[in-house]
């Protein structure tokens, strides 16, 4: 069987954090790639989720960044 890096098709994940009020958020996306896409283009993605959420939900950011000026 070959390496899963090495099979061209869709590759899925999930980004996650926690809330400051406690709320677990998961979001998943998708890409295709004919290898495992490079890590700047998960990075892309996760963002892209995040940018999504907070745009319905402006509190919901990472615990994490709580307090940071962004």
């Amino acid at each position: 069987m070959p390496l899963l890096s090495e099979v061209p098709g869709i590759h899925f994940a999930v980004v996650d954090w926690i809330e400051p009020n406690g709320n677990l958020i998961m979001r998943p996306f998708m890409m295709y790639s004919e290898k495992t896409p490079a890590v700047e283009v998960f990075i892309a993605g996760m963002a892209g989720q995040l940018m999504l959420h907070l745009k319905r939900f402006p509190e919901g950011l990472p615990k994490e960044w709580s307090g940071l000026d962004l």
